[in-house]
């Protein structure tokens, strides 16, 4: 196979508008071995072709539309407001009231505690002075029997309030667990893969556009957001300079492309 890298912006739009219906992307030949040999299923980092756009189908909508994402605003908050305490605290404590040690580490942690409190609907104590051991064994490792026991607690909990006659609500895994779109084990595989997905100079402008929005005290919403479009684009400059995935790939295999004058014939 010969790989082919590019970086600048109008060649890798070339190759996207290219991708067809289908994309087929570089394989991850360990990670699906890895799955097959355990019959387990493949998720939007795992998968290709029409399995890949199916599993999109059912993620995306409730990852990116706004309207659903506001939705999360309330825990996401939450997570912010645990993390600002314990940096808070690691600073008087351990910093000598200067600085917070291993500040990458924490963030790590932060990151991790909030992308599992909208995949699995519930905290897994990352942001906790000493958290469970299984949870550190998690952040070491992205396990795997980890995410099983967190789905299947909550398909226990909507069972249960089935059996009650209980309203059941929720919101991402709730969603996906009683959707008959996918099946448990296409349920497992993604939120594995979204979870891996989702982990990996304050500026006076920043600042004061803020608490213009949201002063001090105030939790931000949803609606906030869209009134800070200084801090949209220090988020959106800070991605491109550290993305959350460093590259992307394609495979040529429905059509031959034309990218930055070159011909590369169908697989």
């Amino acid at each position: 196979m010969v790989i082919v890298n590019v970086a600048n912006a109008d060649l890798i739009e070339q190759v996207l508008r290219h991708k067809g219906r289908h994309p087929i992307r570089t394989d991850m030949p360990h990670w699906r071995s890895y799955r097959e040999l355990k019959n387990k299923a493949y998720g939007p980092l795992s998968e290709n072709g029409a399995n890949w756009l199916h599993i999109r189908r059912v993620l995306n909508p409730r990852l990116l539309k706004p309207v659903h994402v506001s939705l999360y605003a309330n825990t996401i908050n939450a997570v912010v407001t645990d993390f600002v305490g314990m940096a808070t605290w690691l600073r008087e404590n351990r910093g000598q009231g200067i600085m917070v040690h291993n500040l990458a580490q924490e963030l790590y942690k932060f990151a991790f505690e909030g992308i599992c409190s909208v995949l699995f609907e519930t905290r897994v104590g990352c942001l906790n002075e000493v958290y469970p051991e299984e949870t550190q064994k998690f952040i070491v490792s992205v396990g795997e029997m980890f995410p099983e026991k967190l789905v299947q607690q909550k398909m226990e909990a909507i069972q249960e309030k089935v059996r009650l006659g209980q309203l059941v609500e929720g919101e991402y895994l709730t969603h996906l667990l009683l959707s008959d779109q996918m099946n448990l084990e296409e349920i497992l595989a993604s939120i594995t893969e979204l979870l891996v997905a989702g982990v990996d100079t304050v500026q006076e402008r920043l600042y004061q556009e803020v608490i213009s929005v949201c002063p001090r005290g105030r939790v931000p919403t949803s609606d906030d957001i869209a009134k800070m479009p200084y801090l949209k684009a220090v988020i959106r400059e800070t991605l491109r300079l550290y993305p959350v995935v460093p590259g992307n790939a394609r495979l040529t295999v429905e059509k031959e492309i034309m990218v930055g004058g070159y011909l590369f014939p169908k697989k």
